[in-house]
């Protein structure tokens, strides 16, 4: 899909109602529960990410979380430019999701590879949301 064609296929503008914009501190249950079903939610996310959506349920997430992901992605690309950072923290994650794989412990994980198990906790995150 190119432009906003996408929009026509989402939920939300089969949906409608007031959800979609709630007021601060509102609830987002049901709109994101519409989003999690919708087939043009990636798009929709990248859409309020790449014009900066400040208002409302977008792909799923509120402008708090939103914002939170442009954090995630903006530290991603300045890991990713800082090469020789990358293998040491990739071999971490892919150690912590083997070990961790195997049934092992935090402790256990923290002790085997020298880290804190604060740091084994942090890649254990890191590998559940893919990155290396």
């Amino acid at each position: 899909m190119s432009g906003l064609d996408w929009q026509a296929d989402g939920l939300c503008s089969q949906v409608g109602g007031d959800g979609w914009f709630p007021d601060k501190g509102g609830a987002t249950r049901d709109a994101k529960a519409v989003c999690a079903r919708c087939p043009v939610r990636d798009a929709c996310l990248e859409y309020a990410l790449a014009t900066e959506q400040r208002f409302g349920i977008w792909g799923g997430m509120s402008e708090r979380e939103r914002r939170a992901e442009r954090g995630r992605r903006a530290a991603a690309a300045a890991r990713l430019a800082r090469p020789d950072m990358l293998p040491r923290t990739a071999q971490r994650v892919a150690a912590v999701a083997e070990l961790t794989a195997e049934g092992m412990t935090r402790a256990q994980i923290a002790a085997r590879l020298g880290i804190t198990e604060r740091a084994v906790t942090y890649l254990r995150q890191r590998a559940r949301d893919g990155a290396a």
